[in-house]
């Protein structure tokens, strides 16, 4: 209570938001906070067990791990720095975790080391250990002591073993797929409908309330269906990148709790576009789940940028690109950004004429502008009410091009000479805009994913896409949610690895020695190993999510193992032998290692098995932690102590 009481006050005087991103941050914690003050109690409680009075177990069961437990959580708040230092969306995304979970778990530290030790001196009561429960963590240490001892004299065979292991647990993230961030389940749809370039408004909301009374008839599961067509007084549609025009709409469906469905909107929105494809007369439709947990939904998780200068070229590669993507597992919904075939009036000046005549180009520009367009003349007073003049040919004229080629214009001789004497007016059919990438013109081929992870479509996508011959100058590359995954992967990679140098650093420091910390970073590595096996057993895909997981477990897998070794070396100081000490030590630091251990899995399952509306956004990271400390800490009871024991011997001679 304590720590999340500093969380909520921190959070309110720093006028941070209290959001899904901050709760969770203290979701996350709960099995962590009490992990010091359990080694604290644990340890005083062994202190009053041996004959102690209640002062003295509280003062020296303390002194005994203070060490040990701020090095430990230490270790767990560095690991934080790196996502400070991140930028971008997921710098921004994780800034506040960042923030929130070093604070919860340095207050538990003076919580355990102050609170915790005087409420043991007044309150702790000393009872008999008996029950199953004692029988049972008697007999588990007596058998952890004998399997500890015959790991010991066989050392090389467990260091082979572990070997062959982390091996093993490495290569199963080939079979491991991966994505970006999960489709969160949260009930919305949005679709957008096409209709061929020139429809009209009316035909247009025919198709549309079509669609509507085709969603009411299969999604039962909708409660609320609105749709808009045509285009809003702002424009606020167009300027948000959707398509406003008579021929386009718009659909959004909610749907009900998901407790009261059993298909997901995934599936549901599968389904309305299977059977919107149906309808006759459609050019394009698209109907996608709305997320508002993720801060990439507005990109696209398959886009394929395609660079040239040459329109026909470009938008015929850019059809075979579809037509590719279209036939690979997975892709739903392609969609080529370059929309065309709108009608356009090109104007051609004859350049010797408009010499000839003593005329400018933007002389002739200005007066298109004006007849097609309008422009400002002048203002008039209307009883005391001023209004601005504006000029223009009337609308039927300026439909008709043959009256723009006859309209007469003055020269600087006085003259009038009709306007089709120094130009020439054409129609054309072009794009409806002209895309423009780091100064190249670009045309994007987008597609939606569905039934497939985004990693396992992407090697598809490449092995596809790889061996296409391009003219010279049309080249392509990837963007959307492939280049912000591969982005984020490489930069919380970095995190892991800026985490692991901090925290060798700080355990340098705690121990004074380089020895003991590079003992206890062997538990990092099976931590990953853990990770694999997680989700190769979950058939889970490794997301964003996953992967702040596994930078958060550099700095939470070595406590276990900064607890023993710590206790191990307080023994060897007081005269036991290297075997002796560490048996006893690791033996002795069991109980408080599985409590430890078990109070962060079961603060964390929740999160990993929740099936609520979101919890697809931060299972992977339940998933991931409870993964790499189930097996961390296996490994940091075995091979751990039977490293200590190997490298410390040939220290000594």
């Amino acid at each position: 209570p304590v720590s999340l009481i500093v969380a909520f006050v921190y959070l309110f005087f720093s006028k941070g938001s209290i959001n899904i991103i901050s709760l969770s941050a203290l979701a996350i914690t709960i099995g962590m906070v009490v992990d010091n003050a359990i080694v604290v109690i644990e340890n005083i409680f062994h202190h009053r067990e041996i004959g102690e009075t209640d002062k003295e177990s509280a003062i020296f069961g303390t002194q005994e791990v203070i060490q040990a437990i701020t090095a430990s959580t230490i270790t767990t708040i560095v690991i934080f720095l790196p996502l400070l230092l991140i930028k971008g969306m997921v710098g921004v995304m994780f800034r506040q975790l960042a923030i929130t979970v070093p604070i919860v778990l340095l207050t538990s530290l003076l919580v355990a080391v102050s609170l915790a030790p005087m409420l043991a001196s007044k309150f702790l009561k000393i009872r008999k250990r008996t029950g199953w429960n004692e029988r049972f963590f008697s007999a588990l240490e007596r058998w952890y002591r004998n399997v500890l001892t015959a790991s010991i004299n066989h050392r090389g065979r467990i260091i082979i073993s572990a070997i062959i292991v982390f091996i093993i647990g490495i290569g199963l993230f080939k079979f491991i797929n991966t994505e970006f961030f999960p489709e969160g389940d949260t009930g919305d749809i949005r679709g957008t409908i096409e209709m061929p370039l020139g429809t009209s408004l009316n035909a247009t909301n025919q198709v549309v309330k079509r669609v509507e009374d085709l969603i009411r008839k299969e999604v039962p599961e909708a409660t609320v269906v609105l749709s808009r067509t045509g285009r809003s007084k702002s424009g606020i549609g167009a300027i948000m990148g959707k398509s406003e025009t008579s021929s386009a709409g718009t659909i959004s469906i909610h749907l009900v709790k998901k407790s009261k469905r059993k298909r997901t909107t995934q599936e549901i929105a599968e389904k309305i576009q299977e059977e919107v494809n149906k309808i006759p007369g459609i050019k394009f439709s698209k109907f996608s789940v709305s997320s508002g947990m993720n801060p990439f939904e507005g990109e696209a998780p398959v886009n394929v940028e395609l660079y040239g200068d040459n329109f026909q070229q470009t938008d015929s590669i850019a059809q075979i690109i579809k037509d590719k993507l279209k036939g690979i597992k997975g892709i739903t919904s392609v969609e080529i950004s370059r929309a065309t075939g709108r009608p356009e009036l090109w104007c051609e000046i004859d350049r010797g004429r408009l010499a000839y005549y003593g005329l400018s180009v933007a002389y002739v520009g200005q007066i298109l502008r004006t007849a097609v367009y309008g422009s400002k003349t002048g203002k008039m007073d209307i009883k005391g009410d001023e209004r601005t003049i504006f000029l223009s040919l009337d609308e039927p004229y300026r439909k008709d091009y043959r009256t723009l080629q006859n309209m007469l214009i003055s020269t600087p001789a006085g003259k009038k000479i009709p306007l089709g004497n120094i130009i020439s007016l054409k129609e054309h059919y072009g794009p409806f805009s002209i895309e423009r990438k780091e100064n190249e013109r670009v045309v994007y081929i987008k597609a939606g994913i569905y039934g497939r992870p985004l990693g396992a479509v992407v090697k598809d996508v490449n092995a596809s896409l790889g061996n296409m011959r391009l003219p010279a100058g049309v080249h392509t590359s990837y963007g959307g949610q492939i280049t912000e995954q591969k982005e984020s992967f490489q930069t919380l990679l970095l995190s892991v690895i800026i985490g692991i140098i901090l925290v060798f650093l700080v355990m340098s420091a705690q121990f004074e020695s380089f020895l003991d910390p590079f003992i206890i970073m062997f538990s990092v590595p099976f931590a990953v190993v853990g990770v694999s096996l997680a989700f190769y057993l979950t058939m889970k895909p490794l997301s964003l999510m996953g992967m702040v997981g596994i930078v958060m477990l550099v700095g939470i897998v070595v406590n276990n193992a900064i607890v023993m070794i710590d206790y191990i070396n307080i023994l060897r100081k007081r005269g036991r032998g290297l075997k002796e000490a560490v048996v006893e030590g690791a033996t002795r630091r069991l109980r408080p290692v599985l409590m430890t251990t078990l109070t962060t899995i079961f603060g964390l399952l929740p999160l990993a098995i929740s099936k609520g509306s979101g919890a697809e956004m931060w299972s992977p990271l339940g998933i991931s932690v409870i993964g790499g400390l189930s097996i961390s800490t296996f490994v940091t009871l075995i091979l751990v102590p039977t490293l200590y024991t190997s490298f410390w011997k040939r220290r000594r001679r």
